[in-house]
């Protein structure tokens, strides 16, 4: 391999500037014992050559070696305690067949339950269904227990803040269409 070429690796690394420097150091040092600028330059750019050839080569081949190197990714986290089977689990007489009202339920579900069914241990949250007061009514409910279970603890507050707004839904009920309550004013005329 030719100086150009080292140059050029050295630059590909990342390592231009520090080989560059220590050349332009051996210059100003070969110009302090006797040699002139003509026989200087090259001897500097020889002995960085010298130095720094083996340590591109040593990078060039380490980085090659990366390259080979898959990694995996990491597992996502499971929440602990819940059974294989989640169905065995859930609310039998639950029949809602809207799912809105069974997005809402679960979501609802989840924050009702949460304090009763999640502890956190040294080693993470575990589930224990069996201490909720009642069954969870669908799968969605189960998930949404564990996102928040292995959420950190601002994530965990937004489950409240979400229930709260269904309960604020819940507790002022949009009317019906044509059910003749409207709220309008013209609702007064006859």
């Amino acid at each position: 391999m030719d100086i150009a070429g080292i140059c050029n690796r050295a630059q590909k690394l990342g390592l231009r500037t520090l080989s560059d420097s220590y050349k332009d150091a051996l210059k100003q040092i070969n110009l302090l014992n006797g040699m002139t600028r003509k026989q200087a330059s090259p001897a500097a750019w020889k002995e960085m050559y010298n130095l720094w050839e083996p340590v591109i080569r040593e990078l060039e081949k380490k980085m090659e070696e990366l390259k080979n190197i898959v990694i995996e990714p990491p597992t996502a986290p499971q929440l602990k305690g819940l059974p294989e089977d989640l169905d065995s689990v859930l609310d039998e007489n639950y029949i809602e067949i809207d799912q809105g009202k069974q997005l809402r339920d679960g979501l609802l579900w989840a924050a009702m339950e949460f304090g009763r069914v999640i502890r956190d241990d040294d080693d993470g949250p575990v589930a224990r269904i069996d201490s909720a007061s009642v069954a969870p009514p669908n799968a969605f409910a189960l998930f949404t227990l564990s996102t928040y279970a292995l959420s950190p603890i601002d994530k965990r507050r937004d489950l409240i803040a979400r229930a709260l707004s269904f309960a604020t839904k819940a507790s002022d009920p949009v009317p019906e269409p044509n059910s003749g309550v409207s709220g309008g004013f013209l609702d007064s005329i006859e």
